[in-house]
């Protein structure tokens, strides 16, 4: 599922660069500091994404590990009260 998240989430930074793009070129003289704003505040927010979404697979292996671990421990003590 992540895998899919990440792709339409390149796939939306992408059609934004080329809209932004598209519209630059569109817009009356003197636009462009306004869209070199715009494209430099896309910088920080894929770093974020990218930061939230590692820190997220890191949480989810680490849960698995111990839901691994107690399923172990769960089953071992079974087995000695039986």
């Amino acid at each position: 599922m992540s895998r899919i998240v990440d792709s339409q989430f390149v796939e939306v930074n992408k059609s934004t660069a080329i809209a932004l793009d598209k519209a630059a070129k569109n817009a009356p003289a003197g636009c462009e500091a306004a869209f070199a704003v715009v494209k430099s505040a896309f910088a920080p927010a894929n770093s974020a994404y990218e930061n939230i979404s590692e820190a997220t697979k890191q949480i989810v292996e680490v849960v698995k590990e111990n839901l691994s671990a107690a399923t172990s421990t769960a089953v071992k003590a079974a087995g000695a009260a039986a």
